[in-house]
């Protein structure tokens, strides 16, 4: 990501962190994106029926990180930052595992 933080960054914001929060903010921007598309694509696929309750679940699952996200983006404090890192990193448990 050109000019931004590295996705590792983002993941392992701490409030020890010296990062400027508006900037972990702006990189959530991205993601949020990302994950719109990733979901539009998986739900306009022509998806086996074997694997459809999987798919869906998974963007589900990607639906309530994606919040978090959202969360991220808008923060207008470290904390705000935080809380949506943790709803993203808690909703990213369910249909992976």
């Amino acid at each position: 990501m050109s000019g931004g933080l590295p996705m590792t960054t983002i993941a392992e914001l701490t409030e020890d962190d010296s990062t400027p929060f508006a900037q972990v903010a702006k990189a959530c921007g991205p993601v949020v994106k990302a994950d719109d598309k990733f979901m539009r694509d998986l739900n306009t696929g022509n998806w086996p029926v074997e694997v459809r309750q999987q798919v869906k679940d998974l963007v589900t699952e990607l639906a309530a990180a994606r919040a978090g996200m959202q969360s991220c983006a808008s923060a207008t404090s470290l904390d705000d930052v935080i809380a949506g890192l943790d709803q993203a990193r808690n909703a990213s448990k369910g249909a992976a595992q």
